[in-house]
């Protein structure tokens, strides 16, 4: 979720490229600490066969959010840490159990029914395309797979 260390090089290409287990990475695309294309660039050098990039459309870094604690409800650099701006953290937290779940019963369950899940287009957003409107993403109903992209290794 969000990994830290792309946007200064951290992690050699090398290292990267021997990762061959499946991944999936979560960011969203105004991460303002990760940064995105630190966060992209991970991907793109991940070695594995299995590898996916989650991207939640104007988010920033706290999409994998988790309830405050009080006193963090006092200051706004605290509060900042729990609550992403622009998405629902129900939504958030729904939509990355959604996909860890498809990851886990595809790849180590073996459920290769469940690995439909994870075969999604680029673009979740359900816009016409002359005059007939794309089916949601699986998993989605109609109309509320919006404001995502899907990267997939081929």
């Amino acid at each position: 979720m969000a990994p830290w260390g792309g946007q200064h090089k951290l992690f050699k290409q090398e290292a990267l490229s021997k990762i061959n287990t499946p991944i999936l990475y979560v960011a969203g695309d105004l991460d303002d600490i990760s940064g995105y294309d630190g966060i992209k660039s991970l991907y793109e050098q991940t070695g594995s066969k299995d590898k996916y990039l989650l991207t939640y459309q104007n988010a920033r870094h706290n999409i994998a959010p988790h309830p405050a604690p009080s006193i963090a409800k006092k200051s706004e650099l605290d509060i900042g840490h729990y609550f992403e701006s622009a998405w629902d953290n129900t939504l958030l937290n729904n939509n990355n159990k959604h996909f860890t779940l498809a990851m886990m019963d595809c790849h180590l369950k073996k459920q290769l029914d469940k690995c439909t899940f994870l075969d999604l287009s680029p673009n979740s957003n359900q816009v016409a395309i002359d005059g007939k409107t794309p089916k949601p993403w699986q998993g989605f109903d109609h109309r509320y797979s919006v404001g995502m992209s899907w990267h997939k290794s081929q």
